[in-house]
């Protein structure tokens, strides 16, 4: 007890919790003052933006989707919101604010005006998620509140309601700032869309009881679609996209995407003859390495993957194939995954080159490692960003078998 009291911080502390206690138990709850935004989409028309929210109802006591979407307009994003907060009579909080969804007029216009609106308020949102939607980010938050009743549904472990995300590499609004002031000046960022969804057939219709009374939403009829694209950014504004293909390729050199498919056609060896051989990579490593040699540039990518078969397609299959998963890759085997896997760092590096977008940090690693020899050739070219046009890619590729 001497001691206590001898302890003026201690008293000070008990003091100041006596003095506030009743003022903090007195406030009201925060989410009867604010909404409680989860995921945000813009949409730029010819008008000004069109601002859709993402929010939580936390009284909502209905077995339908406790996620809802509201919209404001305005000729700038801040006046859209305060529109917003007006018709709806509560404050937009952004504090939970997991993705940012803009739609192909508002990424064409520089998302830097959006991202500045978000960086000015009080709330970090550093780390929200940066997604192109190929229709209006509205459809994709309204189809993303049928999804499931969680709260964060459009951004998860895996990526954006679909496994197929983990493939690819999320940006946040601070990778965003990282490029912009950095030197590449180009971000890829995640393209989404909606499709219609699949109607429920009659006989699912009719397998709840007829004394159940369903007190569920109505189905979206449409769903999030997700094809894999990618759209490039430069200096914040949407230059093209790549499909499928050009995205999976690119992200070979990707070293935060650790997932990805494979695929050989009418391969043969000793095992296979003529076979289609499907693969999943389990997990890959990316080292960069870089120097200048005979005063031009050289980057050295080093991969070392782990792959396991996933299915073998062959017109007149053996019985020995079925045990495939037993069997060793045959150097044959391992030189044709090799091959493949350079070949598409190869196409992906002569389309970065031929568009002259270095969303691969090419010219951050020179800059960081070799930062004298980087300036002093940079400031030989007409334009900065033609830098990787002249750089001399190699490959290393290694690969470990997964049972």
């Amino acid at each position: 007890m001497k001691f206590l009291l001898r302890n003026k911080l201690i008293i000070l502390f008990a003091l100041l919790l006596m003095y506030f206690l009743p003022f903090a138990i007195g406030l009201p709850q925060q989410s009867r003052s604010e909404n409680i935004i989860t995921a945000m989409g813009v949409d730029k028309t010819d008008e000004g933006y069109e601002v859709h929210v993402q929010y939580v109802m936390p009284y909502d006591s209905s077995n339908s989707s406790s996620l809802k979407v509201m919209t404001g307009k305005g000729e700038t994003v801040s006046q859209a919101v305060a529109k917003l907060d007006m018709e709806y009579g509560r404050i937009s909080g952004f504090a939970h604010c997991r993705a940012l969804i803009f739609n192909d007029k508002a990424c064409e216009d520089d998302i830097s005006k959006v991202l500045d609106y978000l960086v000015r308020i009080k709330t970090n949102t550093n780390d929200v998620i940066l997604i192109n939607a190929s229709t209006s980010s509205k459809e994709v938050l309204q189809c993303a509140t049928n999804l499931d009743n969680e709260l964060y549904t459009i951004i998860n472990s895996n990526g954006i309601a679909n496994e197929q995300r983990k493939f690819q590499d999320l940006k946040s609004a601070n990778d965003f700032y990282n490029a912009m002031f950095g030197e590449c000046k180009c971000i890829a960022i995640s393209i989404i869309g909606t499709e219609d969804a699949e109607e429920e057939s009659p006989s699912e219709a009719s397998s709840q009881s007829q004394g159940e009374q369903s007190t569920k939403s109505s189905p979206s009829k449409k769903k999030i679609k997700n094809n894999g694209e990618l759209a490039i950014l430069i200096n914040g504004i949407k230059a093209f996209k790549l499909d499928e293909e050009q995205s999976s390729n690119l992200n070979w050199f990707d070293s935060q995407v650790v997932e990805s498919r494979l695929s050989l056609k009418n391969f043969s060896d000793e095992l296979y003859n003529n076979a289609n051989l499907d693969f999943f990579v389990l997990r890959k490593s990316n080292k960069v390495s870089v120097n200048f040699v005979d005063g031009e540039p050289h980057m050295n990518v080093s991969i070392n993957a782990k792959i396991r078969l996933l299915q073998v397609d062959e017109p007149s299959i053996d019985k020995s194939v079925y045990e495939v998963s037993r069997k060793q890759f045959s150097d044959k085997l391992k030189s044709a995954i090799k091959d493949e896997i350079k070949s598409k760092l190869q196409s992906a590096e002569n389309h970065f080159k031929q568009n002259m977008y270095d969303v691969i940090s090419c010219a951050e690693s020179f800059h960081k490692f070799k930062a004298k020899e980087y300036r002093k050739y940079v400031s030989m070219l007409d334009n900065p960003m033609e830098f990787i046009q002249h750089v001399k890619f190699s490959y290393d590729i290694d690969i470990e078998q997964r049972r």
